[in-house]
């Protein structure tokens, strides 16, 4: 079972940055790039194969770490994913996706020397 670091990675960056929100999810950047709030929970959890790892090797991470990752997955599904990109961004909800990957984009710099972690490079 691998993790993708890099899908990680970006998905947290995303997921903890109301300002990289605003202009993915409204369609108000250039245009170059565009996501959505499904689009970045599915990358963090399913692209990445994070929650896979999380599902079926309880012991691949330190327990504080799984509980932070358990914690944002579960904030992630308190959010209407049918809602207004606007609503969602805005939403106490969404808040607290925020902090809770900006604390697992801190805490995932050590993972990296860890088996199951790949780079992008690495992927199929």
């Amino acid at each position: 079972m691998k993790v993708y670091m890099s899908r990680v990675t970006e998905a947290l960056e995303e997921l903890s940055s109301r300002e990289q929100q605003l202009i993915l999810w409204t369609g108000r950047g250039d245009g170059k790039k565009i996501s959505s709030f499904v689009e970045a929970s599915c990358s963090l959890f399913d692209d990445s194969g994070l929650g896979d790892l999380l599902q079926n090797e309880p012991g691949a991470f330190n327990a504080e770490l799984r509980a932070l990752f358990m914690e944002l997955n579960t904030a992630l599904h308190q959010i209407d994913q049918n809602e207004d990109a606007d609503i969602i961004i805005q939403s106490r909800e969404m808040k607290r996706v925020r902090e809770l990957a900006t604390r697992a984009l801190k805490d995932c710099s050590a993972l990296a020397p860890l088996d199951f972690i790949v780079d992008t490079k690495d992927e199929p």
